[in-house]
């Protein structure tokens, strides 16, 4: 993860991994990378199995940042087993508060 004046982005390799299944969640500061692995191994020779390994699993990491992401402008990307997102920092500009003088 890296950060910048106004964003954060941040980078996650996922080898072997479909796009339809990793799922990107955000909610105020927390960001919350999910992803269903499934890897299927065989070899064959001369049409006999002589291997064949299976494997199911789910993998997740949940992040929190500093300050909460601006949903409206996130964009995600996924090329070559890297999952790349950047998470604008939400601008907030405080409303003037009077303060009570007792």
């Amino acid at each position: 993860m890296k950060e910048s004046d106004d964003n954060y982005l941040l980078q996650a390799e996922l080898p072997g991994v479909a796009k339809e299944d990793i799922h990107v969640d955000i909610h105020g500061k927390q960001v919350t990378l999910k992803a269903e692995i499934r890897q299927f191994d065989s070899e064959n020779k001369d049409e006999r199995t002589l291997r064949s390994e299976r494997y199911f699993g789910s993998v997740s990491r949940t992040l929190e940042l500093p300050v909460e992401v601006a949903l409206d402008k996130v964009s995600a990307r996924f090329e070559n087993g890297i999952l790349t997102l950047q998470l604008p920092k939400q601008v907030e500009t405080p409303a003037p508060h009077r303060v009570t003088i007792e």
